[in-house]
This record gives C-alpha cells, sequence and structure tokens, in this order.
C-alpha cells in the first residue's frame, strides 16, 4: 500500500469523479452543434499537440488511481 498522502490523493480522485459523473449532462445533437460552433470562434488555448498529451496524461493518472482502487478491494478496504 503506498504513503498515507497516496491514499487522500485517491479518495479525492475518488470524490471528483463521482462528481463529474453526478454532474455531467445529456445534450443534444443541436446543442453539441452550437457549443462546437461556438469554440470555433474562440482561439484556441490549447495545441492539438497539447491536449493529445493531456489526454495520455490523464489516462495514465486514471490507470494510477483505478490500480489503487484494485489492491484497495483486495484489502477489503474499498
Amino acid at each position: 500500500m503506498g504513503p498515507p498522502k497516496e491514499l487522500i490523493e485517491y479518495y479525492e480522485w475518488k470524490a471528483n469523479l463521482a462528481k463529474i459523473k453526478k454532474s455531467s449532462k445529456k445534450m443534444t445533437k443541436e446543442q453539441a452543434r452550437e457549443v462546437i460552433k461556438k469554440w470555433k470562434k474562440e482561439k484556441p488555448r490549447v495545441s492539438e499537440r497539447g491536449a493529445i498529451k493531456l489526454y495520455y496524461e490523464a489516462e495514465e493518472e486514471i490507470k494510477k488511481w483505478e490500480k489503487l482502487e484494485r489492491k484497495l478491494k483486495k484489502l477489503g478496504l474499498e
């Protein structure tokens, strides 16, 4: 098991994930088109390369927390 700091970070991640899932709104296709149209008018804040890098970093972070979650479940702590 990782240090207590890692455990605290895991529970923060889990709480944030639950909030995101709870607050996610379903969007109609027309609403999605409007959002995309609006975003196209704005100057991008992140380059495509930067966005791809962030995506893969996020995937690695999720894998890290899921691995810790499996360990906790195995120990009966989750």
